[in-house]
């Protein structure tokens, strides 16, 4: 998992700890909206902000990678014998 994230693009890693980010603001979204609506309001958005920030790097990073056919097919034959070795081994 560690690897994958090394090897992911620079706005993939953004939209990861996003996304984190976000998903840590649930929390103290949740118990602010029993304290008062101001602290409600900013956590609230806090999270919002950090979840559709990672929506839309994920989506800008998709976007941006566009491959040829052949390129796809290519990476998954290369995957498929990937697999294989790892399955026989």
């Amino acid at each position: 998992m560690y690897e994958a994230f090394l090897e992911a693009s620079t706005k993939a890693k953004f939209a990861t700890v996003f996304f984190l980010l976000g998903k840590m603001m649930f929390i103290g979204t949740a118990l602010s909206m029993m304290i008062s609506d101001t602290a409600a309001f900013i956590s609230l958005s806090l999270y919002a902000f950090f979840i559709f920030g990672s929506i839309i790097l994920c989506i800008l990073d998709g976007l941006g990678k566009k491959k040829t056919y052949a390129e796809l097919e290519k990476e998954i034959s290369e995957l498929k014998s990937k697999l294989s070795n790892e399955t026989h081994n």
